[in-house]
């Protein structure tokens, strides 16, 4: 258990954030070393932004409000790819999970 006179915590705290509005998606990694925000040398609390707001994809809007007729272009792989990496990042895996993807791995090698 943390003491109020702890600095430098025994374990970082990492997390993660998906900012978005459902077309423009922003990454942001934290991690929380210490506690001391007094100082400036020493233990470091890091956080890393991603380098721009990213689209998944460019949406086109009919002229006239006939949602039906919205056109989707660009797609952007690299931001669905990243979405489902935060997602998935820390899963903790059960045995059933790991049995089916031994069992998946074996039958695919089995086809090659």
């Amino acid at each position: 258990m943390l003491q109020w006179e702890t600095k430098v915590l025994p374990e970082p705290i990492s997390t993660q954030c998906i900012m978005t509005n459902g077309d423009i998606f922003r990454f942001v990694c934290f991690q929380l070393n210490t506690l001391d925000f007094q100082t400036s040398d020493g233990v470091k609390n890091l956080v890393w932004f991603d380098e721009d707001e990213r689209p998944l994809f460019n949406r086109l809007l009919p002229k006239r409000a006939m949602l039906r007729n919205t056109r989707y272009l660009d797609y952007d792989p690299d931001v669905f790819r990243q979405l489902v990496s935060f997602y998935v990042n820390g899963l903790a895996l059960t045995d059933a999970d790991k049995l089916d993807m031994h069992s998946t791995t074996v039958a695919a090698a089995q086809q090659v």
